[in-house]
């Protein structure tokens, strides 16, 4: 098991937020070098991407329909996994509603 030993971070949910954000800049800092370091223009590519508010996708991208389309699949499948999860968190803050106070 990984332990995380940060000296200002004290809580777990902190230390968790903490490392959210150490792995979202070592991952800016890789795609920025990705982006420097490649210097063949021969090789086709694509680019694909979603900003989910909430459950629902905005889908975007560039590049042929054989490279693009296994992207909008992924894409596809995620939101409908979250609209999914949506639904069931609602569904569950409902019954906890109708069942009163201190019971589900």
């Amino acid at each position: 098991m990984v332990k995380i030993n940060l000296p200002l971070v004290e809580s777990f949910s902190m230390k968790l937020v903490a490392l959210g954000f150490l792995v979202t800049f070592v991952g800016f800092v890789l795609v920025l070098l990705g982006a420097l370091l490649s210097t063949s223009s021969q090789v086709p590519s694509s680019l694909a991407g979603a900003i989910f508010i909430g459950p629902f996708p905005i889908i975007f991208g560039s590049g042929t329909k054989e490279l693009f389309g296994p992207f909008l699949w992924v894409f596809a499948t995620i939101s409908v996994i979250l609209v999914a999860l949506y639904l069931v968190s609602i569904a569950l803050f409902l019954k906890g509603r109708r069942s009163g106070p201190g019971g589900i």
